[in-house]
């Protein structure tokens, strides 16, 4: 039977930072929530531990723990942070899985097939549903073929191509750089956007992809093969709101996918996408469903497709930050050595090497420094 958690907490970088690794794994085990009360008891530096909790979008994870503990003496500013977060965050929820629901049906209406993966499920499957969980954006799988069909659609609805600025509420054209990327990269659509007036104007962001993983992959799993799993899953509120979703096992790739393109590409990292602590913390807990049933498919998808190198590198990650044995689980432990764990590509086509843990790469808050030294002809490849 597989192990569910392990209460070890790595205090090396200091009690802040171990805080935020604890509400990314989940404090509602019993372990990590006797280890918050511990820590929120003591002396602790606020400024640094909101600081970071923005950088790794768990802000309103923090907030939800601090709110839950009210014998327990916070500053006052923190205290209002958190609550305005968390309603502002509730409000966004829901006016996007509304906004989900309506775009699915518009979809089904029109013969075209769609499911909704990472926040917009995630959201209310492993975290609690009530705003805990940021969501950025909203991110759909349709078929390479429906791209023209789907962005037409959606113009229909109000929507168009941009980025939604929240400090001016309002829609961002893409700039020649940003729509050459995307003319140069089409595994996706270029964000679609559109303002929704609530209680307040909230940009609700749309993001199409035609794959699991990234244009020019090594390795493409098949959309028909997702398509063939999905389910409906219907949000956790009172509307009976509903979407169509990926089936565990291709919606976990999708996951570890995804982390590991914006953890291991350069291009992530000068576009400010790098990897966060938000993103293990989801892929750990999706692990925690885990059984042994589906570790067998697991291990079926992951041989059928060749994904071996991306997923071994992304849950040897898991497993030191967290104290987990994914990788062993999934037959995996040989191919985490340790030059590949940290390695990285760069835009020259080359592999780099940067220093130190993934806790430690984490943590830092100047991750260009830990990029020094070229791997080439090291031999680590994606294949």
């Amino acid at each position: 039977m597989i192990e569910k958690s392990n209460p070890k907490f790595d205090l090396s970088l200091g009690k802040e930072w171990a805080v935020l690794e604890a509400i990314a794994a989940g404090p509602e085990q019993l372990e990590n929530s006797v280890f918050l009360d511990t820590v929120f008891a003591s002396e602790i530096d606020w400024e640094e531990i909101v600081f970071q909790a923005r950088r790794h979008k768990v802000l309103n994870l923090l907030g939800k723990e601090v709110l839950a503990r009210p014998a327990i003496h916070f500053p006052p500013e923190s205290l209002g942070l958190f609550r305005e977060q968390l309603r502002l965050s509730q409000q966004k929820i829901r006016t996007y899985r509304l906004e989900a629901a309506r775009i699915a049906e518009s979809f089904d209406n029109h013969g075209l097939v769609i499911c909704g993966t990472k926040g917009i499920v995630f959201e209310g499957s492993y975290y609690d549903g009530g705003g805990s969980r940021s969501l950025n954006d909203m991110d759909f799988i349709i078929k390479p073929e429906s791209a023209d069909a789907a962005k037409a659609l959606m113009e229909s609805q109000g929507y168009c191509e941009g980025e939604y600025n929240a400090g001016s509420e309002s829609i961002i054209p893409l700039d020649r750089k940003q729509k050459i990327a995307y003319k140069l990269s089409p595994d996706h659509l270029p964000p679609l956007v559109k303002i929704v007036e609530e209680d307040r104007r909230i940009g609700v962001v749309v993001d199409f992809a035609f794959t699991l993983s990234w244009w020019g992959a090594p390795y493409r799993v098949l959309i028909n093969d997702v398509i063939d799993e999905l389910y409906l899953y219907q949000f956790p509120d009172t509307r009976k709101l509903s979407i169509h979703r990926m089936s565990f096992r291709y919606e976990f790739l999708a996951a570890v996918l995804h982390l590991f393109r914006e953890a291991w590409f350069e291009h992530s990292r000068s576009f400010g996408l790098d990897v966060t602590l938000a993103k293990f913390g989801d892929i750990l807990r999706m692990w925690r469903r885990v059984d042994d049933r589906r570790i067998r498919e697991l291990r079926e998808v992951v041989d059928r497709y060749d994904l071996a190198k991306p997923v071994a590198w992304v849950m040897e990650h898991v497993d030191r930050l967290f104290f987990t044995d994914a990788t062993s689980q999934l037959g995996l432990t040989s191919v985490a050595d340790p030059v590949f764990l940290n390695s990285a590509h760069e835009y020259s086509g080359g592999t780099c090497r940067w220093i130190g843990t993934m806790r430690q790469r984490l943590y830092c808050k100047n991750r260009a420094a830990l990029f020094p030294s070229s791997l080439s002809g090291s031999g680590v490849d994606l294949g």
